[in-house]
């Protein structure tokens, strides 16, 4: 099976928000600039800008944080998830014993580090109250760099949804194509509406039955 195409990921993407949710569609800002994206790499220690580069080539975030572009939550542009990163790191540096006092499971077992965050891990989108989907660029033994992780300070496990940002979006876009997604009223929206998995769900809230065990 073909790995998924980042281009025709978000063009798939971009067609159902078009159709359904035009304001959305409009708040993506354009492609990150190859400088913010090294500068983003620089920052977290990442070999290659390749990890980001379905999500920042494409498009740099949005511009506004309402209604979040990946069913609830905001995708963050390159220089805030630099950012975000940061404020992290800097959490660890004050308090290193944060990363593992913290108990939290991971799921599956072994692709993702049971740990309470890393700075090997950048936050692309967030709920704006501490809880994020990120790159993970320091899985466990049965993961894959550059795989798409959630984390934060709400959530209990951290869950593998993706192998790649291209994935990820894929992903997204197939749950627009499949019926598994609605454009539900949101009043602090542009355009007064957001998108949402079925039955008005956020991602954050669909993580354990979309992705957990059983």
């Amino acid at each position: 099976m073909l790995p998924p195409s980042l281009t025709d990921g978000w063009a798939h993407l971009g067609l159902f928000l078009a159709e359904h949710a035009p304001a959305l569609a409009a708040a993506l800002a354009e492609p990150a600039p190859e400088a913010d994206l090294q500068a983003l790499a620089d920052a977290v220690g990442a070999e290659s800008t390749e990890p980001f580069a379905a999500l920042y080539r494409h498009h740099d975030g949005q511009q506004s944080p309402t209604p979040g572009l990946f069913f609830g939550l905001q995708f963050l542009s390159s220089t805030e998830a630099t950012q975000e990163w940061a404020r992290w790191a800097e959490q660890f540096r004050g308090d290193p014993a944060l990363v593992t006092d913290i108990q939290v499971s991971a799921v599956p077992e072994g692709a993702v580090r049971a740990v309470y965050a890393s700075d090997r891990w950048v936050p692309f989108a967030s709920d704006g109250a501490g809880n994020h989907l990120a790159i993970d660029l320091d899985p466990g033994p049965d993961g894959t760099p550059g795989q798409v992780i959630s984390f934060g300070v709400d959530e209990a496990a951290r869950f593998l949804l993706a192998s790649s940002a291209a994935a990820f979006v894929d992903w997204c876009a197939l749950q627009c194509a499949d019926g598994h997604a609605e454009v539900v009223p949101d009043p602090d929206a542009p355009g007064g509406l957001g998108v949402r998995l079925r039955g008005g769900r956020t991602l954050l809230d669909a993580l354990p039955s979309l992705f957990g065990n059983g």
